[in-house]
């Protein structure tokens, strides 16, 4: 503890815990629900000075669009091991997430849409990278094209045969 410090360690690690988890507003709320009052830009300041640490290289990585407003698109970058949220980048553009990529080398999977944007970045950011498409988006391109075929269940009876089969072999 710092001689000056206001508070001990232990309250700023909780006061920041808690800011991360709940902001400014929300986490000024839950910390008077403690009996510890705070007012919401005294955990922002704390979030400020505490920094944020830079995430590591994701192995796997997936893309996609993302939008904040109604003309207004960018890219989701998700580490998919994690299942966390990486960065949002301004801008779908191929220059955009090329340039990401360059910054971060190590990439060794981009799961991502049929998208062309995505395809060319991801050929010139990380050309070493293995790309897949994602699964909803596959199945979302098979919905459309043969409706009967995705989505249909495979439902078994306990005797091993399907439930829509016609003919059953003889026991």
């Amino acid at each position: 503890m710092e001689p000056s410090a206001r508070r001990t360690n232990r309250l700023r690690d909780a006061l920041v815990t808690i800011g991360w988890a709940l902001g400014g507003e929300a986490g000024a709320k839950q910390c008077a629900a403690h009996a510890t009052p705070v007012c919401a830009s005294t955990l922002l300041s704390l979030l400020r000075r505490q920094g944020v640490t830079a995430a590591p290289t994701p192995r796997v990585l997936g893309v996609d669009d993302w939008s904040f407003r109604a003309h207004q698109a960018g890219t989701l970058l998700v580490d998919l091991e994690q299942h966390r949220p990486i960065d949002v980048l301004l801008g779908s553009d191929e220059k955009v997430f090329a340039a990401w990529l360059a910054q971060h080398p190590g990439v060794e999977v981009i799961s991502r849409d049929r998208g062309a944007s995505y395809l060319k970045g991801a050929a010139k950011g990380a050309p070493q990278a293995k790309q897949v498409l994602d699964r909803w988006h596959v199945l979302k391109n098979l919905g459309g094209s043969d409706p009967e075929n995705v989505g249909a269940t495979n439902r078994r009876t306990p005797s091993g045969w399907s439930a829509g089969e016609k003919d059953h072999p003889a026991d």
